[in-house]
């Protein structure tokens, strides 16, 4: 982890901000089309961001968007609700143009972005890679 990112994830105002996300997630996992809108927003960001470390998390931050949908639909609940919390508040987090560095900001608008998906993926590592396996071993099964 760099250390400006090292920084960013141990400021105090990220980590309340980010922890007001996670609460808004929480309502938001007992909705299943608000959780489909969430994930399709989120991977057209990706897609579309000007920013080369969102690009460079991409097939990660789409993992996350495809374990929010398996979750919504029900096809996968191996993941504790706080985790899940975790993985769609960094989603609202990042959809979100108004953040703690608001992303219209030329050059560093998504750097605090980048560091709460990079915190995330760290977080989660192994539900992550289970969720890769049952990815795979489902797409061997259709």
């Amino acid at each position: 982890m760099a250390s400006a990112t090292r920084a960013l994830l141990t400021n105090t105002r990220l980590r309340r901000t980010f922890a007001g996300y996670r609460t808004r997630a929480r309502s938001i996992l007992r909705d299943p089309q608000a959780l489909e809108a969430l994930a399709t927003e989120a991977r057209a960001q990706v897609i579309n961001s000007p920013s080369s470390r969102i690009r460079e998390l991409g097939d990660q931050i789409k993992r996350l968007g495809r374990l929010v949908r398996a979750y919504a639909n029900g096809s996968y609940r191996e993941i504790s609700i706080g985790n899940i919390a975790m993985v769609v508040g960094a989603i609202l987090y990042f959809v979100s143009p108004l953040d703690l560095i608001p992303d219209a900001v030329p050059g560093v608008g998504l750097i605090d972005d980048a560091t709460v998906f990079a915190f995330v993926l760290a977080r989660l590592d192994i539900e992550l890679a289970q969720f890769a396996a049952w990815e795979r071993a489902d797409a061997i099964t259709i």
